[in-house]
């Protein structure tokens, strides 16, 4: 997992009103504004934000706001929900979208195959912003996983 949230971990008050208002806010945002800001909150490096600059360009504003709202639908509280699969957790150390970095130590805790890592000078596309050490960091997790037929 990169960069992401935890669907099953109860949301604070205000983080519940968030998402409340999230999708009717994005309605009224201009969606060139919209799309600059998603950059820049997603990508630290020059690089990593030309590219998501392109992959924005590419998306309308309707199919982006359907996948918003898709993705806050799914967020419920599930206390006794564990992944029984080996996973590894990430986030860039600069992500400052969502609640990721808030919640990745305790969703972390709470998983019992869990390998859990900051990814340095990194935002929230962790894997364009530092791609060696994600890269790495992956590459490693799935030897251990898989290891190689001897």
């Amino acid at each position: 997992m990169l960069g992401c949230t935890c669907n099953t971990l109860q949301l604070s008050r205000l983080e519940t009103w968030q998402t409340q208002i999230a999708i009717p806010l994005l309605k009224l945002y201009p969606w060139g504004l919209l799309k600059r800001q998603m950059v820049e909150a997603s990508a630290i490096d020059v690089r990593a934000r030309s590219y998501l600059a392109g992959v924005f360009d590419r998306i309308s504003k309707q199919d982006f706001i359907a996948v918003m709202a898709e993705l806050t639908q799914i967020l419920h509280c599930e206390p006794g929900y564990r992944i029984a699969q080996p996973l590894l957790l990430t986030h860039g150390d600069r992500d400052m979208t969502g609640n990721i970095q808030k919640i990745a130590a305790v969703w972390a805790n709470r998983e019992p195959n869990c390998q859990y890592r900051v990814i340095p000078h990194a935002g929230h596309a962790a894997n364009l912003d530092n791609p060696e050490c994600f890269n790495r960091l992956l590459l490693d997790f799935l030897h251990e996983c898989v290891p190689a037929a001897s």
